[in-house]
């Protein structure tokens, strides 16, 4: 009977069904989709949340009480970003992976307004997407500790990615101690806990460097911020080391040898294949640094830079450095209109700071999508960047959008929901083509 008090919660307002909270939860399902026989579960994701997005934008053109705008800086952020993209991509080589990366800023667009509108719909916001968020951690904990003692299949989560179900687990994890510190029911105390518990054997499990660093600050973000509960950080950093110990020490055949030495940092393969990555992003900036050699041009442009030592190719699709990739594909000007857009965010926030003390959550959400953002790619995965645009979507919500009882619907609504049809197709005709990728390499390997 809590179960189902506790799931209505979730997805009614005023104890009536809502929609706004249905569609972020949606949005989050999405994210965790497996890859229906693809070769990557990246494009069905894009795929599912573009459609989301797409019945919501109808809803909300159908609504005849919306009314309201977005601020002017917003428009011209939006203005200027997409016709200096559209700019950018007459300027790439390979037309389709230019219009596959806009796409995915096109997707990730929709998500960030239409969360915004939604977020304002919902009382208390943060609160219940805290809530989503330890919902989903369950999820996806459970899924990783299963995959893990039950099969016998290389664990990586949900993602088929350590780092990014890694990463993915880590965004969700800092609302869920800013959700234990808020909760008063004993219950939900324990269940909280044991969720913690769960998270911090899953980043174990996992072995990413970057989740296990980032598990240990988080834990001392908040000992500095939260001030009475500096005994109960304590006590989880010990069960952090402890946990590590016991299933580190144990060895097996499930532990991954990553031959890392602070002494001897030259052995570490991982670090060494990222430096690669970014010197040839540098050489490639220095060739074009203003304009850039076209959205989407790194995977393609980086191949003439490979030096082939021996019969392995490795295609380096990402430059596991989201800055540097923009400033190869974009240019200087592309990284700026980017660099503004963090800017502005973290302007709303500061802003909010002041009178709101919960703001404060995600200032550690900043700070890891930074320490993210400059090792991998979570502006290229949903699973992570998702999570990390609905709580863009909720600090604007609380600064930028006022709804009006006179005046006409945001018609940039009505922008994004005639690029819906045509997004979705590109979406699925690019998971359609990494179906035939799939059966292309499973025909060589045989």
């Amino acid at each position: 009977y809590n179960l189902q008090g506790i799931m209505f919660s979730l997805i009614s307002e005023n104890q009536k069904f809502s929609f706004d909270k249905s569609f972020i939860i949606l949005l989050l399902l999405s994210t965790l989709l497996p890859s229906f026989d693809a070769i990557d579960n990246n494009a069905i994701r894009w795929f599912s949340i573009t459609v989301i997005s797409g019945m919501y934008i109808l809803k909300l053109t159908l609504d005849k009480n919306l009314r309201g705008s977005f601020s002017v800086l917003i428009k011209m952020f939006f203005v200027f970003s997409f016709s200096y993209l559209l700019f950018s991509l007459s300027s790439a080589a390979n037309f389709n992976e230019g219009l596959i990366s806009i796409n995915k800023i096109y997707s990730s667009v929709c998500v960030l307004l239409t969360a915004l509108i939604a977020f304002r719909k919902i009382k208390n916001p943060i609160i219940f997407l805290a809530e989503i968020f330890s919902i989903f951690l369950l999820i996806e904990c459970s899924y990783l500790i299963i995959e893990f003692f039950f099969f016998d299949s290389t664990f990586t989560g949900i993602s088929t990615n350590r780092n990014i179900s890694s990463s993915s687990i880590i965004i969700k994890f800092i609302f869920l101690i800013f959700l234990m510190n808020s909760s008063r029911n004993d219950f939900n105390k324990v269940f909280l806990k044991v969720l913690e518990v769960m998270v911090i054997i899953s980043i174990i499990l996992l072995q990413s460097r970057l989740g296990l660093f980032s598990l240990v600050l988080i834990y001392i973000l908040f000992f500095f911020i939260n001030k009475a509960k500096r005994k109960y950080y304590i006590i989880s950093l010990f069960i952090v080391f402890l946990s590590s110990i016991l299933l580190y020490g144990s060895g097996g055949s499930r532990v991954i040898e990553k031959n890392y030495n602070i002494l001897n940092i030259e052995s570490d393969e991982s670090l060494n294949q990222r430096l690669n990555f970014y010197e040839i992003a540098f050489d490639l900036f220095r060739e074009k640094p203003l304009i850039g050699h076209g959205v989407g041009s790194w995977k393609y442009e980086s191949l003439g830079y490979k030096k082939s030592e021996n019969n392995t190719v490795l295609i380096p699709y990402y430059t596991h450095n989201d800055f540097l990739q923009i400033l190869v594909e974009t240019g200087i000007i592309g990284l700026g209109i980017f660099s503004l857009i963090i800017l502005y965010l973290l302007n709303c926030m500061f802003k909010l700071l002041k009178r709101d003390k919960d703001i404060s959550v995600f200032t550690i959400l900043f700070i890891f999508f930074f320490l993210n953002s400059m090792i991998n790619f979570p502006l290229h995965r949903s699973q992570e960047f998702v999570p990390f645009i609905l709580c863009c979507s909720l600090i604007m919500s609380k600064v930028e959008m006022e709804d009006k009882l006179n005046g006409s619907k945001p018609i940039i609504m009505f922008i994004l929901g005639l690029l819906i049809i045509p997004s979705s197709v590109l979406n699925y005709k690019e998971h359609k083509s990494l179906i035939i990728q799939d059966l292309l390499l499973l025909d060589y390997s045989n």
